[in-house]
């Protein structure tokens, strides 16, 4: 008996670690075969646009995928009638949201092009990844849904369904149509996955008997405002922080040789944090299931231990192949190997910060961790990056990386501290 307990409690995180292994492993071995098979400089250029698609998609997706696993993970059970209402704000907001940065993009596309990259013949591809982003910002809904349900087998298989498809899309691209054809394959795969995950989400809800309604939201809003308009801050500043810092590098000594190694970099950091996101991703669930009892203290607990131990541990066996790992890709590319080492010892504060978040999230306050934590790390982050750059390169990113996720997770500790304290003074007086 105890090992089928084990076992049923276990079978989420593996699932959801399949999923995610699917969807970062997509990435980095795309990135890995058009590096291979066309040039640093092709590559520098791809990496660069699909640096501002990501900070895009995190501005303009307003946490939606965090807050819809919250809420359903939360109410699916005791309150599905508000949950609906929930989940319909936070797919108006986002397809509202998603549709202005395509829109966008896709009017500033030239200006990018030009000014920001320094190639007008990249206005085409910009605007074809413009699809990217919509479908993106609004797919997070349907992923936040399949988790936060449960359905984390479902989703793990649709995962592995579209690993494939993820990869020979752009690289197909990129070997006929270059960037632009890159960029294309990368937005088609985006839309696949979108219409993909929709109908397995939208399915959950019709068997528990749950439809996403979009009248009667205006009773959501405050939770709108005290949860996901803060956690969309802080996603609108990290990924304005990151987006920023690659400008400056673009525009540096190094140039797209410089963005392109960047980005292989942070490659695999994702990949090196991608078993403690997910781990941390099915704690959402469990730790919101059981607010209020010792179940879910013991979840955030366990939590904070996990994701410190399997980030410490990655870190560690990357850190001892980093110049091999990184010549894998390009030659060129051994000069980051202190930089991949910068890169993987942040990613532990920054697994660190992501678990203790989980302490805020859980009461629906994320005004506090944002102002005290999230901000001061992105303006650390840019400030020490401007300020190093011209003397370190690269390894001014990667200092400025590991600093920023340090004062971010001491703040989130100093406000936890203060919250325990707090309440150990309100129990006194009773």
């Amino acid at each position: 008996m105890t090992y089928i307990k084990f076992r049923k409690q276990l079978e989420p995180f593996a699932w959801n670690i399949v999923a995610s292994a699917a969807t970062q492993g997509a990435t980095l071995v795309t990135n890995f075969i058009i590096v291979r098979m066309t040039t640093v400089h092709l590559f520098g250029q791809y990496s660069a646009i699909q640096a501002t698609l990501f900070a895009l998609v995190a501005i303009s997706q307003l946490s939606a995928w965090f807050s819809a696993t919250k809420f359903t993970a939360e109410l699916i059970d005791s309150d599905p009638r508000s949950l609906e209402k929930i989940l319909g704000l936070i797919s108006l907001t986002t397809m509202i949201a998603g549709g202005a940065a395509t829109a966008a993009l896709v009017a500033v596309a030239k200006w990018y092009s030009t000014s920001a990259l320094g190639d007008a013949g990249l206005e085409s591809g910009t605007m074809t990844a413009a699809a990217y982003v919509f479908f993106t910002v609004t797919g997070s809904v349907q992923a936040g849904v399949l988790l936060g349900s449960g359905a984390i087998k479902a989703y793990a298989r649709l995962s592995l369904a579209l690993t494939l498809p993820s990869i020979l899309l752009p690289v197909a691209g990129a070997i006929a149509g270059g960037v632009t054809g890159a960029l294309a394959g990368l937005s088609f795969a985006a839309t696949l996955r979108f219409f993909v995950t929709r109908h397995y989400a939208m399915r959950e809800l019709r068997i528990r008997d749950i439809r996403v309604r979009y009248r009667g939201l205006s009773s959501q809003i405050p939770v709108l405002w005290r949860f996901s308009l803060p956690a969309s801050a802080n996603g609108l500043t990290n990924a304005s922080a990151s987006w920023l810092v690659t400008l400056f590098v673009l525009h540096a000594k190094g140039g797209l040789a410089d963005v392109a190694l960047l980005g292989t970099v942070s490659t695999f950091k994702t990949f090196a944090l991608f078993i403690p996101y997910q781990v941390n991703n099915v704690s959402i669930a469990l730790i919101n299931r059981s607010l209020g009892r010792d179940e879910s203290r013991i979840a955030f607990r366990n939590n904070l231990a996990v994701l410190i131990g399997m980030s410490l541990a990655t870190a560690v066996g990357l850190s001892l192949f980093a110049a091999p790992v990184l010549t894998l890709y390009s030659p060129s590319f051994l000069r980051g190997t202190s930089l991949l080492r910068l890169y993987l010892w942040g990613s532990v504060l920054e697994a660190a910060s992501f678990a203790l978040m989980q302490h805020f999230s859980a009461g629906r306050t994320l005004w506090r961790p944002f102002i005290f934590g999230a901000l001061p790390r992105d303006i650390a982050f840019v400030a020490i990056s401007v300020a190093l750059l011209p003397r370190l390169q690269l390894q001014a990113v990667g200092t400025a990386y590991a600093v920023s996720w340090g004062a971010c997770a001491c703040g989130y500790a100093c406000l936890i501290a203060w919250d325990a304290g707090f309440q150990h003074l309100r129990a006194g007086h009773r």
